[in-house]
């Protein structure tokens, strides 16, 4: 239900009037966050545990502490909340409004039972949120953008993500993004960071993925999907890639500089890939940075490859010739077939994070799992998993085979001044994984058993 902040009501009592939020006329420039409190089986777990309503209550406390009297908190679900916020003047304003909920959410909950005991919950929230300039847009027009959003900070691995929506908004924003994208592709001041990849056979880090980003210090919260959408519809996606490929280059040799060989995947688009000139064009690059391609990795997703079988084809076997390695991402999801996989010169495959996601929780997920790296041990190529942030998962893909794995257990993309100063920590076995902003647990190597929500005894 709707609920002023400093209202006491049961979490039962927000759970059975979660709708009449829905019901609610808007004010000015809203906010409304939704806030995914999902952690697979484990929240599961918690749900079914008779203290539940101790956490939920906690949850909505802590969430109350930070909201207006005009403000509205409500539980659509046990691991779904909603907040409506009144009169936010800009974007740049709701994302930090949505980082301070998010940090609040992300401190350890521990509640003293009987018995000397105590209710431990550590949550790893998913925040999606919609913002408007006026108040004609609709409570459930702000829900599906706020949904949206957090659907694609989910698939990002981001854990948090702000849109502005409405159908003026939309247009004038998209108007915006693209001239800032345009400035930033001119100006070469995009950023690009790093997630680390860790080889689970040494449990060593000496591969990363490049990510683009948006400038932090630009008022436009622009996701990196949104920057890639925009311009391959703009026209603009192999100034981008190229943009990428010189910003990792020049970031390699200074490694290298520093001592330091890490292997850089790097997306591609389809439209890329169908360029026939694009390896030569690589090639020229690494030639420009005193580089050998066999660091660069190229991922292409099943579908891109499909698309244009024929060309992308000639593209891959182009630059696996200069010595560039390939992985198809997203490997599950799409149409390929073994006739095609045989085809495909590559040396990897990247299981999609749609099927590690419940990975512990979900037989058939486990079961896919085994097949997708059986069936790349059996083209001799690495399996990679993404989107690990449970331990006990990687426990699961380390008896499976799983060659490599990376994810938010580990850590989120770094900016390169980063990278270097976590793999050599990691390295030396300091941490599994450390604690950052977004809300990464911070563990020991040598934990074995999942984040999770348990009755603990009080030390």
């Amino acid at each position: 239900m709707e609920t002023q902040h400093n209202q006491r009501l049961t979490p039962n009592e927000l759970l059975a009037h979660g709708q009449q939020l829905l019901s609610r006329k808007v004010a000015s420039q809203p906010l409304l966050l939704t806030i995914g409190l999902n952690r697979s089986d484990q929240l599961q777990a918690l749900a079914r545990d008779p203290h539940a309503n101790l956490v939920l209550g906690e949850i909505i406390k802590r969430i109350s502490k930070r909201l207006r009297a005009e403000d509205r908190v409500a539980t659509a679900a046990f691991d779904e909340i909603w907040i409506l916020i009144a009169n936010v003047p800009n974007e740049a304003v709701a994302t930090t409004i949505a980082t301070a909920f998010r940090e609040a959410l992300y401190v350890p909950i521990h509640i003293p039972l009987q018995n000397a005991q105590t209710l431990t919950a550590q949550l790893q929230p998913v925040i999606g949120g919609a913002w408007s300039r006026s108040s004609t847009v609709s409570i459930g027009g702000l829900l599906q953008g706020a949904w949206d959003a957090r659907q694609l900070a989910s698939e990002r691995e981001e854990r948090l993500l702000v849109q502005c929506i409405g159908a003026d908004d939309n247009a004038a924003r998209m108007a915006e993004i693209e001239t800032a994208l345009r400035r930033h592709l001119f100006s070469n001041d995009l950023e690009v960071h790093f997630q680390p990849q860790i080889d689970l056979a040494t449990n060593q880090c000496h591969a990363a993925e490049a990510l683009i980003r948006w400038p932090q210090n630009h008022p436009l919260q622009v996701s990196p999907a949104m920057i890639a959408s925009i311009c391959d519809d703009r026209g603009m996606i192999g100034q981008l890639t190229q943009f990428v490929i010189n910003t990792v280059l020049r970031q390699q040799m200074i490694w290298q500089a520093q001592g330091f060989d890490l292997s850089i995947g790097i997306n591609l688009s389809a439209k890329t890939a169908n360029d026939p000139g694009f390896a030569a064009q690589v090639a020229q690059a690494c030639e420009t940075w005193s580089l050998s391609p066999d660091r660069l990795l190229f991922e292409l997703t099943e579908d891109s490859i499909v698309r244009n079988e024929r060309a992308t084809i000639e593209c891959m076997h182009a630059l696996r010739n200069i010595g560039c390695e390939l992985s198809i991402d997203d490997f599950g999801t799409g149409y390929s077939s073994f006739a095609y996989l045989r085809q495909f010169p590559v040396h990897e495959l990247k299981l999609d994070r749609v099927f590690i996601q419940n990975l512990v929780a979900d037989r058939g997920d486990q079961q896919i799992v085994k097949a997708l790296i059986d069936l790349a041990h059996a083209f001799d190529l690495r399996a990679l998993a993404e989107g690990v942030d449970d331990p006990a998962a990687v426990h699961m893909l380390r008896e499976f085979g799983c060659d490599r794995v990376q994810g938010f257990l580990y850590s989120r993309a770094l900016p390169a001044e980063q990278l270097i100063d976590w793999v050599q920590r990691f390295n030396r076995g300091e941490a599994m994984a450390t604690m950052h902003r977004d809300g990464v647990t911070s563990l020991d190597r040598g934990l074995s058993q999942a984040i999770s929500v348990s009755d603990t005894v009080s030390a």
